[in-house]
């Protein structure tokens, strides 16, 4: 009987997905403390995104200043992509949103796209996770 329960222990973890077991959330803030305090922070972006910015524009992936507050934040993961949507003020004392994609790839979850919205009210917050490509506006 043991052997059978350590036989069926080994199917069952030799078929389970290792993942990060850091939230979404959780990568976006250590990008916001790595952004603000040692400039280290390329390493949260997925290489979709840093290869189309210059080391001239790398300013353009410190998208988190636009917000000095944040409000609330969803999170959604199917598979290896997950979406995180992240509501707070701006600098003018207006609503933004953050609609961030991101993939999980060698074991790390990476921005892939990014959205800012500023938004003219309030209640044009999204109270869900939303992907970049289902916040824009064509």
């Amino acid at each position: 009987m043991k052997i059978l329960l350590i036989a069926f222990t080994l199917i069952i973890t030799g078929c389970s997905t290792i993942k990060s077991s850091d939230s979404l959330y959780t990568v976006y803030s250590k990008y916001t403390a790595a952004a603000t305090n040692d400039n280290n922070y390329i390493k949260y972006f997925n290489e979709t995104i840093t290869s189309k910015v210059s080391e001239n524009n790398a300013s353009q992936l410190l998208f988190h200043q636009y917000m000095v507050k944040e409000k609330e934040h969803f999170t959604k993961i199917n598979d290896n992509i997950g979406c995180l949507t992240v509501n707070g003020v701006n600098k003018s004392g207006g609503p933004i949103a953050f609609y961030l994609k991101y993939e999980f790839i060698n074991n790390q979850w990476l921005i892939s796209d990014i959205d800012v919205s500023f938004l003219e009210n309030v209640e044009l917050y999204r109270n869900a996770a939303l992907c970049p490509d289902e916040s824009r506006v064509e």
